[in-house]
């Protein structure tokens, strides 16, 4: 009987526990997708795509940082959406550009990852009481989203990575509808 509660604890009630906590840490309050934050897409001529670095641990079970830059790239193009390049997107009027980001942490005990996901538009902004005075604000943002997922299934996130990216690509050409 012991066992099995340990095994419960493990196997169900960790991960559980571990996702949780790392979801409050990991994934921000998101903007969802609004008419308003949409209408904040209208007018980009294209965007930059940064892709926060993977952990080592990620990155060695097959989860890499340039795969899902170039699978977000790639499906910009497809799309019709110009990818800007890091000097392009400096001179580009807002400076804006994705921002994902995929949040892993691993739990060797029962061979599983929680991980988050979560993707933005990120623009220079201007203070309306004051113009001068411009920042960084998130004007659109994905539902994050959160999952647990056994170790050598790790690369598959890339399919719910693709999934938050058609939400953008909606979102963009629902702004910037095709002439």
């Amino acid at each position: 009987m012991e066992r099995l509660k340990q095994l419960r604890w493990s196997s169900i009630i960790k991960p559980s526990v571990m996702a949780l906590a790392f979801m409050l840490v990991h994934v921000s309050p998101a903007l969802s997708d609004t008419p308003r934050e949409r209408a904040t897409l209208a007018g980009l001529a294209g965007v930059g795509v940064v892709v926060e670095p993977m952990t080592p641990a990620a990155e060695k079970d097959g989860l890499t940082t340039s795969t899902l830059q170039t699978a977000i790239e790639l499906k910009l193009r497809q799309e019709g959406i110009r990818v800007l390049t890091s000097g392009e997107r400096l001179v580009a009027p807002g400076n804006p550009y994705l921002y994902l980001r995929v949040g892993t942490m691993k739990s060797d005990e029962v061979e599983v990852y929680v991980y988050t996901i979560t993707l933005e538009l990120l623009q220079e902004v201007r203070l309306s009481r004051n113009p001068a005075i411009t920042s960084w604000a998130a004007t659109w943002s994905a539902p994050g989203k959160i999952g647990i997922i056994g170790f050598r299934k790790l690369p598959s996130v890339r399919e719910s990575v693709r999934g938050i990216v058609d939400q953008f690509l909606n979102a963009y050409l629902a702004a910037n509808p095709k002439r």
